[in-house]
């Protein structure tokens, strides 16, 4: 896994063999958090064309719905990878922080 491009202080972006993978940083009063979903094919287009954009409204789309917040509908909840591949997503973003200090 690799970090390809990030939005600072909002999101990061992570490759995984042919995935990509989004981790949203995520904040609701004091209690902070990281999502992780992996890219649908639209998504994947938007980011080849070169819209960084997307990233960010995606980013922000999926703080704004909240789903770590308990009772929560969000449309992302059903996307969220599972814990192992989030923890491996981690890894590989504090090793690129590490390595841009």
């Amino acid at each position: 896994m690799e970090v390809v491009d990030h939005g600072p202080h909002a999101w990061f972006l992570v490759k995984d063999n042919d995935a990509l993978l989004l981790d949203a940083r995520c904040g609701h009063g004091p209690a902070e958090y990281s999502v992780v979903i992996e890219l649908d094919e639209a998504e994947r287009q938007a980011h080849a064309a070169g819209s960084k954009a997307c990233l960010d409204r995606l980013a922000q789309a999926i703080h704004e719905s909240a789903p770590g917040v308990v009772g929560s509908t969000s449309p992302y909840r059903r996307r969220v990878v599972a814990p192992h591949r989030a923890d491996q997503v981690q890894q590989a973003i504090l090793a690129w922080v590490e390595a841009h200090r």
